[in-house]
This record gives C-alpha cells, structure tokens and sequence, in this order.
C-alpha cells in the first residue's frame, strides 16, 4: 500500500496539504466557525465544480496541450442537461446527454488541434468564445430552470452528510491519480508532454493520445456542468464566466508543469481544495470580493515561478 501511495503522493503535494493546514488553522483562530465539520463539508462542495474539472485540465496540460474552453464546455454541457432534464425524463438521460455533449465539444477542440495543427491556446480561445456565442443565441439568454427534483437531487442529494458532487469529485481524483501514475495510458501522455518528438519516433500514437485527453477534458468538463445545473436548480448562458482562471490557477499550483510532461492529480485536488479554502476565507473574514481574483493570478505567478526556479535549479546540478 505504501508503495502506491508513494508513487501518488510527491513532496509537492505534502507542502502544499501543510500550506491548506495553516491556512485553515489560522483562519479557524479568527473565525472558530470555519474549521467546524459543516464547514468543511461546504468548502468540499463549493470546489466539487473546479476540482472536477481541473481534474481533466491536469490530463491535457501534462500531455503538452492546453485548454481554456472548459468554462464554455461547462456551461453548454449544463443548459443541454437542463434542457433534458426539463422533459422529465430518466435523470440519468440528462446526465449522459450532458457528459456525451462535453465529449463532443472536446472532440472538436481535439480535431483541430490534432488534424489541422492549429495550435491549442488558439483553437481553445476561440472555441471558447464560440460555444458560449452559440449557447446565447440558441438560447437567446433565456434562464434555463424548472428541473425536476429527481434531476437536482444529484446535486444536492447527501450520502452520510457529505453531498453527492463531492463524492463525485474524490471518486475521480482518486481514480485519474492511479491512472496516470499506473496505467499505459498515464506513462504514453507524460512522455508526450515531455517529449513529442521523442514519443513519436518510438512508435507512439500521439495524435490519437492528444486527442484523447481533450476528450476526456470535455467529458468531466460535462459532468462538471451536470452537477452545476442539478445543484443550483438554472444556468445561464452566461455561466461560468472565470472558472478557466479558477481551473488552471489549481493545476498550476498543484505543480502542473504549463509546459507538459510533469504534475499529478493529487497536487491539482489539494489545490483546488487550497484556492477554495483562501476564497471563502477572504470572504468569512470580510475581505473584498474585488481581491479574490487578483488574489488567484498572483497565486498562478507564485505557482509558475517556484516550478521555473526549481526547474532552473535541478538544471545547474545536472551541469555540474
């Protein structure tokens, strides 16, 4: 059991889980009400949406690709789930027609990248303004709401006090971790992320792997957006606007290398726990709204500048 867990768990992930610790205690000094079970519970809910679909974000950016459509991707996910779920029909229809929706937004970010070379910060910039110009117009703006409890229980419904969406998002942390660090599938995509060319001199699909890891990019950013229409019961076309900054600030700081090849699951879910942890902490302890997102891009600049040093350093001893 050890072995495994070492070969999920890096030094990364220690210090960042101490940093969640002391940011907890010290908040939980000020205000005693943060650290009680409830709120942690709610802090776990309130980074179900982000951590799932950081969770896919991670795959990408390890395998050398990039994604900043999965906003665009949630939302249009949630309003087709919405839409299904309006006809009162199975919720489970409205799930997979919003997981399948997801899939095939993320098939299309994969077909331009992988068949026409375009590179992905682009494609995913534009098909992020695409899908939701889309959605406004299909739409025309109009709330999508009116589900049927059946639908939003998914969202809101509890197992052992603990809400469904977090269940949800441990269970894929804990299998996308041992997939990536166990399985073909996780070695070919950070061989790719580390080098291309190498990977595909040595036989290696690496279209077909590129591809794969935006759609499953799409398909959590899909579920992503089923649990965020079931939990608060509507969306909007205009939904989501800045969960991108939210998603890659916790893969970046979960220590993602942005340029491929290195970064675990693990790093990325106590992240995500990290950066939700720091916004509701700004919020109990009364500090502007206006901070919270200047407070998430000086957070990337840390992450990003700590992984360019330690990269630098580990160059020098190599030289030495």
């Amino acid at each position: 059991m050890l072995k495994w867990l070492k070969g999920v768990v890096t030094n990364r992930e220690v210090l960042l889980a101490l940093v969640l610790l002391a940011v907890f205690l010290g908040v939980g000094i000020r205000v005693p009400r943060f650290v009680s079970r409830g709120s942690i519970i709610n802090l776990l809910f309130d980074a179900s949406t982000v951590g799932i679909v950081a969770i896919g974000l991670t795959i990408v950016i390890i395998g050398g690709g990039i994604d900043i459509s999965i906003g665009s991707i949630l939302v249009a996910s949630a309003i087709m789930a919405g839409l299904i779920a309006q006809e009162d029909v199975s919720p489970w229809i409205a799930v997979g027609t919003g997981v399948a929706g997801g899939a095939a937004l993320g098939a299309v970010n994969a077909m331009l990248i992988t068949k026409l070379k375009i590179p992905p910060i682009v494609v995913t910039l534009a098909t992020l303004s695409i899908f939701r110009g889309v959605l406004t117009e299909l739409t025309k703006s109009k709330l999508i709401g009116g589900l049927p409890s059946s639908f939003t229980a998914i969202g809101k419904g509890r197992v052992g006090g603990v809400p469904y969406p977090v269940w949800i998002m441990l269970g894929l942390f804990v299998v996308a971790a041992l997939a990536m660090r166990f399985t073909g599938f996780g070695r070919v995509v950070y061989s790719i992320g580390s080098n291309e060319a190498a990977a595909r001199l040595s036989g290696v699909a690496v279209s077909r792997y590129q591809a794969l890891t935006y759609v499953i990019s799409g398909s959590l950013a899909g579920l992503a957006g089923v649990v965020f229409v079931a939990r608060n019961g509507t969306v909007l076309p205009t939904s989501g606007s800045g969960l991108e900054l939210l998603v890659i600030a916790a893969v970046v700081v979960g220590g993602t290398n942005i340029f491929g090849g290195e970064g675990s699951i693990a790093g990325t879910a106590v992240a995500a726990v990290l950066l939700q942890t720091i916004t509701s902490a700004m919020v109990v302890l009364g500090i502007s709204s206006a901070w919270q997102g200047a407070v998430i891009g000086v957070t990337i600049l840390v992450g990003v500048t700590i992984f360019v040093f330690g990269q630098r350093r580990r160059e020098r001893e190599l030289l030495a």
